[in-house]
C-alpha cells in the first residue's frame, strides 16, 4: 500500500518538472522571438487579407515602389541626353556644313546673346573730328577653320562686344564673359572697302583740299587681323578721289599736283622704298623734321599713283611668325603731299600709315633674336604713338607731345602739333576665339586713345557699366611714381593698353644738324600764307619724351606686378644692341677698307722686289714696311674682333633678359 502511494507521488512530481520545463522553453521562445521583433524595428508581418477596406491586389511595398520611381527618372534621364545629344551633333552638323566649326555650346550661347540683345546704329559721316577712332573686324580665314576656331566678336555700331568663353571652378559648367566697348565707328565682317573707306577716309581727301590741312590714317592691330588688307583698299579709294578732288581745282587761278614719297621704319631706321636706301631723320634749328635724301614722285594719273603705291607694298619687309606666315615688321608710310604747281609750295598731305603687327611677350618666346629684336621696338613705337594720341586727345595741340620718343612718330610730328591736322585710326581685330586675348589688347589700345572706357561683364549691350580708370597724379617723381587713384577731369588715364606696356624700351636719340639750305627753303615754301599753318615750337628734348615713356612703365608696372622693371630693362638691352650691331657693322666695313688699301700697298711693295725689272732693292726697307702693313692688320683685327666680342656679350644680355621676361604670368 505504501509502496503504490509512493509511484504515484514520483509520477506526479515527473509531469510537473516536464510541465515546467516546457513553460520555460516556450518563455525562451517569446523573448528570443521579441527581440528579433525589437531589432527589425517593426511589428509582426500582417498579411493583406487581415487589413480592413484594402484590397490585396492594389497595394505596393514602398521599397518597390521606390525603385521603380528611380529606375524611370534614370531611362528619362537617359532618353533627354540623349535627344540633346542628337540635337547637338545635329547642330554641330549645320555649323561644319555653314563653315562654322568649333564647340557648339559656346558658339549657341553667343547666337542667343545676339538674337536678344541685338541693338545697332546706323553711321553717320563724322568729318570734323580731330581723332577718329573706328574698329574693323575680319572674317573667319580658312586656317581658323580648319582649326575648329569659332567667332567670338560681335560688332553692332558703335559698339564691339567680345565673349570670352569660359569654364566654372567645377571644370563643366560654361559661360560667357562679354566685354563691351564703343568707339566712333565699329565694321564687323560684312562690311566692304567701300563703306570702310567711305567713314573713315574719305572726309579727309576735301579736308586737305579745302582746308589745306594735314590728314593721317593709320590701320592698327595684331599680326594676321586684315590691316594691310584694309590700307591697300584705303589706298586705291584714295588713288581715285584724290584726282577727282585735284580736277575741281584746275579751273581755279592755283593749279595743284600730287606728289608721293613712300617709306618704311624697320627696326629703328627709315628705309625709302622706292629706292631702296637708307635714310636719315633730322630735326632743324627750327623745330621742323627732315627726312634727308626722301624722294617724291610727282603723280600724273590714276593709273600710276596705284602703281607707285603697289610697288611700294611689294618692297615692305615681311617675315614669318608664330601668329602669321607673311606679317609685316615694319611701318610703311605712304604720304600723298598736294602742291602748287611751279613754287611745290605744300598746300595739303594725306598720311596713309600701315602700322606693324603689335605681338605679346608670350607669342615672341620662341622667336629667333632677330624677330624679338622687331617686336620690341615694334611695340615701343605703338606706344609712343598712343602717348601722342593721348597728349592730343587730353589736352589740344597746346599739350606738350612727345613725339620725340619714336622714329615713327618723329616723322609724323606735323600730323601731331600742327593745327589744322586730323587722324583716323583703324584698329583691325581677329574674330577668333584663339585670339580673344589679343582682340581685347587691341581695344583697349584704341580705347586709351579716346578714353572711351570698357565695360564691365554685361548681359545688355546697351546698359554698360565703366571700370573706373585710373590715373597718376602729378607732382610726383618719375623715379617715384604716385599712387593709383580714380580719375578726375577730362585727361587719359595713365593706365597703359596690356598690349604694349610690357614692350616699352630706352632708346637715345642722336643730336640732329642744322637743316641744309634746300631743306630751309623748301619749309619756307611750306608755310601757309595766312599763317594758320604754322606750327608751335616745342623746347621740350627727347630725353624728356623719353623720360615720360619710361614714367608711364614704372608706374603701370608697379600697379600690376609690383614695381618689376624687368621688361624695361628688356628694351634697354635691345636698344642698345641695335647700336652695337650697326656699329659692328661699320667697324667690318672699316675693316675691309683698310684692308683692301693694304692688299694694293703689299702688291706694290712685292712688286719692287721681285719685278722682271727689279735689278736693285733695298731689303731692308721692304722688311721696315711689311712690318708696318701688319701692323695695321693687327689693329684693324684687334679692333674688329674688339667690337665683335661687345656685340656677342650684347646677345647674352638680350636672351638672359628675354627669358626673365618669360616668366611673367600676364602681359
Amino acid at each position: 500500500m505504501w509502496k503504490a502511494n509512493r509511484d504515484k507521488l514520483a509520477a506526479a512530481a515527473s509531469t510537473n518538472v516536464s510541465s515546467s520545463s516546457s513553460s520555460v522553453a516556450l518563455s525562451g521562445a517569446n523573448v528570443s522571438s521579441s527581440a528579433s521583433i525589437a531589432r527589425r524595428g517593426s511589428h509582426p508581418r500582417v498579411t493583406p487579407s487581415k487589413l480592413p477596406g484594402k484590397p490585396a491586389s492594389k497595394l505596393k511595398a514602398p521599397t518597390t515602389q521606390a525603385i521603380a520611381e528611380i529606375e524611370q527618372k534614370r531611362e528619362d534621364r537617359r532618353k533627354a541626353m540623349a535627344q540633346v545629344k542628337k540635337e547637338r551633333d545635329y547642330e554641330n552638323m549645320l555649323n561644319e556644313q555653314n563653315g562654322n566649326p568649333g564647340d557648339v555650346d559656346f558658339q549657341r550661347m553667343i547666337k542667343q546673346f545676339r538674337d536678344q540683345e541685338h541693338q545697332e546704329q546706323p553711321f553717320v559721316t563724322k568729318a570734323d573730328m580731330q581723332i577718329t577712332i573706328c574698329v574693323r573686324k575680319r572674317p573667319v580665314n580658312k586656317r581658323e577653320v580648319k582649326g575648329r576656331d569659332y567667332d567670338c566678336v560681335t560688332c553692332w555700331h558703335p559698339k564691339v562686344i567680345i565673349h570670352d568663353c569660359k569654364l566654372k571652378v567645377d571644370g563643366i559648367t560654361k559661360y560667357l564673359d562679354s566685354n563691351a566697348f564703343e568707339f566712333d565707328h565699329s565694321f564687323d565682317e560684312f562690311t566692304s572697302n567701300e563703306t570702310v573707306y567711305k567713314y573713315t577716309a574719305q572726309p579727309l581727301i576735301q579736308f586737305i583740299f579745302n582746308e589745306c590741312g594735314r590728314a593721317t590714317v593709320f590701320a592698327y592691330g595684331q599680326t594676321g587681323s586684315g590691316k594691310t588688307h584694309t590700307m591697300e583698299g584705303i589706298q586705291r579709294q584714295v588713288a581715285a578721289d584724290i584726282f577727282v578732288e585735284l580736277a575741281k581745282f584746275q579751273t581755279n587761278d592755283r593749279a595743284l599736283e600730287v606728289w608721293l614719297s613712300f617709306f618704311e621704319i624697320y627696326g629703328g631706321q627709315c628705309q625709302d622704298l622706292l629706292r631702296q636706301k637708307r635714310l636719315t631723320i633730322r630735326e632743324d634749328g627750327n623745330g621742323e623734321v627732315q627726312i634727308v635724301d626722301l624722294d617724291e614722285v610727282i603723280i600724273a594719273s590714276e593709273a600710276e599713283l596705284l602703281q607707285v603705291m603697289q610697288r611700294g607694298n611689294a618692297l615692305r619687309t615681311t617675315h614669318a611668325t608664330e601668329m602669321n606666315d607673311q606679317s609685316s615688321r615694319s611701318h610703311s608710310i605712304c604720304q600723298l603731299n598736294i602742291r602748287e604747281k611751279g613754287s611745290l609750295k605744300l598746300h595739303g598731305k594725306l598720311s596713309l600709315i600701315d602700322l606693324a603687327g603689335s605681338e605679346r611677350g608670350a607669342d615672341t618666346k620662341s622667336h629667333n633674336r632677330q624677330r624679338r629684336m622687331e617686336s620690341s621696338e615694334i611695340n615701343k613705337s605703338l606706344l609712343a604713338l598712343k602717348e601722342c594720341f593721348r597728349a592730343l586727345d587730353s589736352g589740344g595741340r597746346g599739350a606738350h607731345i612727345p613725339f620725340r620718343a619714336s622714329k615713327l612718330t618723329q616723322v609724323l610730328k606735323d600730323s601731331f602739333v600742327n593745327t589744322k591736322a586730323r587722324t583716323v585710326m583703324i584698329a583691325a581685330v581677329s574674330p577668333c576665339v584663339s585670339s580673344a586675348d589679343h582682340t581685347i589688347n587691341t581695344l583697349r589700345y584704341a580705347d586709351r586713345v579716346k578714353e572711351k572706357q570698357v565695360s564691365d561683364d554685361v548681359a545688355d549691350p546697351a546698359q554698360v557699366k565703366f571700370r573706373p580708370l585710373e590715373s597718376y597724379r602729378p607732382g610726383s617723381s618719375p623715379d617715384k611714381p604716385a599712387p593709383l587713384g580714380p580719375s578726375t577731369g577730362n585727361s587719359l588715364a595713365d593706365l597703359m593698353s596690356q598690349a604694349v606696356w610690357r614692350n616699352i624700351a630706352d632708346m637715345t636719340i642722336k643730336p640732329v644738324e642744322e637743316a641744309t639750305p634746300q631743306l630751309a627753303a623748301l619749309n619756307e615754301n611750306d608755310d601757309d600764307v595766312d599763317g594758320e599753318m604754322r606750327v608751335r615750337k616745342d623746347s621740350c628734348s627727347s630725353q624728356d619724351d623719353i623720360k615720360l615713356l619710361h614714367s608711364s612703365l614704372r608706374r603701370q608696372s608697379l600697379y600690376l606686378v609690383g614695381g618689376d622693371h624687368s621688361l624695361e630693362e628688356l628694351h634697354g638691352v635691345v636698344q642698345t644692341l641695335y647700336e652695337e650691331q650697326e656699329n659692328l657693322l661699320n667697324c667690318h666695313m672699316s675693316a675691309i677698307q683698310e684692308n683692301a688699301e693694304l692688299l694694293t700697298e703689299e702688291g706694290m711693295l712685292l712688286s719692287e722686289v721681285q719685278g722682271d725689272a727689279v735689278v736693285d732693292y733695298d731689303i731692308d726697307l721692304y722688311a721696315l714696311r711689311l712690318d708696318e702693313i701688319l701692323e695695321k692688320k693687327e689693329h684693324t683685327i684687334k679692333r674688329l674682333r674688339k667690337q665683335l666680342a661687345l656685340f656677342r656679350r650684347r646677345c647674352q644680355e638680350e636672351e638672359s633678359a628675354s627669358k626673365n621676361v618669360g616668366q611673367v604670368s600676364f602681359y
